[in-house]
């Protein structure tokens, strides 16, 4: 519920910057440079948080064919290859973070670092959905109620 909370308030302050940086040029003849930059990093940590929302809801797009052929255990695998890739893209969006921690945007003068981290934080957030949904399933499995 947090995370979707986050998520509507980025998209919101996104659709704000937008906004007010359309009047700027309507109203006034020139842009702000802060708006459209905050607007540009707030479509990258909605997009991203977003793509965590689906894998929390397991709503991405999914391939059943292999899973309904071969068994619930060949969707399992599916899931833990993707964490582990998810994992790995994570550990080098920390390094990618920490080698532009330094760097600052033009406009609103923050490290790159905070833009950057969206991709470990949303992967490690993908991950732990993954997981989650993976152990839940083996449970109720278990119990007979598949889901």
């Amino acid at each position: 519920m947090i995370l979707e909370a986050v998520t509507i308030i980025a998209l919101f302050a996104m659709v704000a910057g937008t906004l007010i940086s359309v009047l700027d040029r309507f109203l006034f003849g020139f842009g702000l440079p802060w708006p459209e930059e905050l607007a540009r990093f707030l479509l990258i940590w909605t997009s991203l948080l977003s793509a965590a929302i689906a894998a929390k809801h397991r709503a991405h797009f999914r391939f059943t064919f292999l899973s309904d052929r071969f068994g619930q255990w060949w969707e399992d695998l599916i899931d833990i290859i993707c964490a582990a890739a998810l994992l790995l893209v994570a550990w080098k969006g920390v390094e990618l973070s920490i080698l532009f921690n330094m760097q600052t945007s033009p406009a609103l003068n923050l490290p790159m670092s905070y833009i950057y981290a969206s991709v470990p934080v949303s992967c490690l957030l993908m991950a732990y959905y993954l997981a989650r949904n993976l152990i839940a399933r083996r449970r109720s499995q278990s119990r007979g109620t598949v889901r």
